[in-house]
């Protein structure tokens, strides 16, 4: 039983900066994108290029990689992309795996995007209609 007034001993702890306080949790999704790519063994701040793997692969693909492109490993992880759901680690090793992102040293120019060719029309689409 704590006497009135007294402080919780964590709270104490912080209070007088004693060794043991508990630091505040930061919610950072950069942070945490960050701790992923490290883990994954990618630079943070590598730079991602799409090649013509993905101007060539389905649409759905070309675009996740469109939007990737010139931007760094650390903001391209928990982004939000055209469909609505959020590009993920998985997604990376995917795309790299396939050939259709490659990785450049951080800082270094993805230079202009390769030109997707003609695809052709939807066959499912066409059939529902």
């Amino acid at each position: 039983r704590r006497l009135p007034g007294a402080m919780a001993p964590a709270r104490a702890a912080a209070a007088t900066g004693k060794a043991g306080a508990r630091a505040p949790k930061v919610a950072s999704k950069q942070l945490a994108a960050k701790q992923r790519a490290k883990h994954a063994g990618l630079e943070p701040g590598a730079v991602l290029r799409c090649t013509e793997t993905a101007a060539n692969a389905s649409l759905l693909a070309w675009q996740r990689c469109q939007s990737c492109h010139g931007v760094a490993v650390r903001d391209v992880l928990g982004s939000v992309l055209a469909d609505g759901n959020k590009y993920s680690m998985s997604d990376l090793r995917y795309d790299l795996k396939r050939g259709r992102l490659e990785v450049l040293k951080p800082g270094a120019s993805a230079g202009p995007m390769p030109q997707a060719g003609a695809r052709a029309p939807n066959v499912a689409s066409k059939q529902l209609a």
